[in-house]
C-alpha cells in the first residue's frame, strides 16, 4: 500500500513539473495525444508492478491461508517441513498410502478456482489489443498532423515564392529606375561636355582673332597689320601658281617660295604666319577628338569655323597646307577650301588635295 502511495506521489510530482512549472515559462502548444504519452507510462508502471507482485506472492498466500484453515479445524495435526518449501501433513492414522505435498493439495483444491481467473487472460489480451488500437489511432493523428504541417509548409513556400516574385518585380522596377537615372545623368554629362566644348571652341576663335590682329608685314616704308597681311600672301601665291608646273614641281617648290617671300619681305626667315596657323591644329584637334559629339556636330563646328575666315585667308591656308601635312588633312576632311575657285587654283588643288577639300558634296 505504501508502495502504491509512493508511486502516486511520484506521478503527481512529475505531472506537476511537466504541466505546471513548464507552462509558467513556455506555452505548451502540443496536442492532447502528445501529452498522454508522458502520462501513460507513469500510471502504467505501478499497475504492472502490482500485477507482478501479486503473481509472485499468490501461491505463498494460498498455502498460508489453507494451513491456517486446517490448523483451526484439526489442532492435533503435525506439520513437517520439507525442503524447497514443501510441507507434508501426516495424521496419527497410518492408513494414508502416499503422502501429497502441500502444492498438490492446493492445486486439487484451488485448481478449479484458479481456472476461474482465466478470463483475466482475455481481459489483458483485450487491453493489449485496445492499446494497439490506441497506438494506431495516435499514429494516424500524428500522420494527419504531419500532413497538415507539410501542407502549411508548402503554403508557406508558395507564399514565399509569391513574395520573392513581388520582390523581384520591385528590384526590376528599381533597376529600370536606376538605368533611367543613369541615362539622365549621362545625358546631362554629355550636355555639359558639349557646352564646355562650345565655350572652348569660341574661346579658341577669339584667340585666333587676337593672333591675326598681331600679324605684321612690312611694305615699303609702312607695316601692314592683321587681315591685310593675308592679301599680300594671296597675291604672291597667285604669282607662284602661274609658274607652277605639275610635272616638275612638288610641295618643296611652294615651301621654298614661302621662305623666299618671307625673307625678302622681313629681311630674314619670319615664322609668324606659320605660328598663327598652329591655332588651326589646336581647334580641329579639339573638334576631331571630342567623343561626346556626333560627326554631324563636328561638321557643324567645322562649317562655323570656315564661315568665320575670309577668302584671302583660305588662299594662304591652301598655300601653307601644301607643305604642312596636318593642315592638309583637315582641309580634306572638313572642306576648309570650299569657296576657293579658278582654273589655276584647281591645277594646284588636283596635285596636292582631295576633291573633298573644295566641295562638301563629294
Amino acid at each position: 500500500m505504501i508502495l502504491f502511495i509512493l508511486y502516486g506521489l511520484i506521478a503527481c510530482l512529475l505531472v506537476f513539473i511537466k504541466y505546471h512549472v513548464d507552462l509558467k515559462f513556455i506555452q505548451d502548444k502540443r496536442k492532447w495525444y502528445e501529452k498522454i504519452r508522458f502520462i501513460l507510462p507513469i500510471f502504467l508502471l505501478p499497475i504492472f508492478f502490482s500485477i507482478y507482485y501479486f503473481w509472485d506472492h499468490y501461491p505463498e498466500q494460498l498455502i498460508k491461508k489453507d494451513t491456517q484453515i486446517e490448523m483451526a479445524a484439526n489442532p492435533d495435526l503435525g506439520i513437517i517441513s520439507w525442503p524447497l518449501s514443501t510441507s507434508i501433513i501426516y495424521s496419527p492414522s497410518q492408513d494414508i498410502e502416499a503422502p501429497k505435498s502441500k502444492f498438490q493439495e492446493i492445486g486439487e483444491k484451488y485448481g478449479t478456482y484458479g481456472d476461474s481467473y482465466g478470463s483475466l487472460n482475455t481481459l489483458f489480451t483485450g487491453l493489449a489489443f485496445a492499446g494497439l488500437i490506441i497506438s494506431i489511432f495516435i499514429q494516424l493523428l500524428e500522420l494527419r498532423q504531419t500532413r497538415k504541417e507539410l501542407a502549411e509548409q508548402s503554403k508557406a513556400m508558395v507564399d514565399q515564392k509569391i513574395e520573392f516574385a513581388a520582390q523581384t518585380q520591385i528590384l526590376d522596377k528599381q533597376t529600370k529606375i536606376n538605368i533611367t537615372q543613369q541615362k539622365i545623368i549621362n545625358d546631362q554629362f554629355k550636355e555639359n561636355q558639349k557646352a564646355n566644348l562650345s565655350n572652348h571652341f569660341f574661346k579658341l576663335i577669339d584667340q585666333k582673332n587676337l593672333l591675326m590682329n598681331d600679324l605684321k608685314f612690312p611694305f615699303e616704308e609702312s607695316i601692314i597689320l592683321g587681315q591685310s597681311v593675308f592679301i599680300k600672301y594671296m597675291d604672291e601665291f597667285h604669282s607662284i601658281i602661274e609658274t607652277f608646273d605639275p610635272e616638275k614641281h612638288d610641295y618643296n617648290y611652294f615651301y621654298k617660295c614661302w621662305e623666299s617671300f618671307t625673307s625678302h619681305a622681313h629681311g630674314f626667315n619670319n615664322f609668324q604666319l606659320l605660328s598663327y596657323f598652329k591655332i588651326y591644329n589646336i581647334i580641329f584637334h579639339t573638334i576631331d577628338n571630342s567623343k561626346n559629339i556626333s560627326e554631324r556636330e563636328k561638321r557643324f563646328y567645322a562649317d562655323t569655323f570656315r564661315m568665320l575666315i575670309s577668302i584671302e585667308e583660305q588662299y594662304v591656308l591652301m598655300w601653307t597646307a601644301i607643305f604642312v601635312e596636318p593642315l592638309m588633312e583637315y582641309c580634306n576632311k572638313y572642306n576648309l577650301l570650299l569657296g576657293v575657285n579658278g582654273d589655276e587654283i584647281f591645277k594646284v588643288g588636283l596635285k596636292f588635295f582631295k576633291p573633298t577639300a573644295f566641295d562638301s558634296d563629294i
